[in-house]
């Protein structure tokens, strides 16, 4: 069920992002990112992680996007995904 709601999260993120509303993009992977850690879901948070990089390099926000996918990466390897 935990990652059935992560995986809920980032699909409604990625509608709002095609919305054009990154702040409540943000705002919904900051759950997924929350589900994945409380359901012990490393795949499930490096996922969360890279949306939350793509949002920020669509907002020419490099570092912050550069260290979210260095993150994602990390958490992905982890996972074996």
């Amino acid at each position: 069920p935990a990652r059935a709601a992560g995986l809920f999260f980032r699909l409604s993120a990625r509608a709002h992002l095609l919305a054009g509303d990154d702040t409540a993009a943000l705002d919904v992977l900051d759950a997924a990112l929350a589900v994945a850690e409380a359901a012990d879901d490393t795949g499930g948070a490096a996922h969360a992680l890279n949306a939350r990089a793509i949002v920020h390099f669509r907002r020419a926000e490099l570092a912050e996007a550069g260290a979210l996918f260095e993150a994602a990466r990390a958490r992905a390897r982890d996972a074996q995904d």
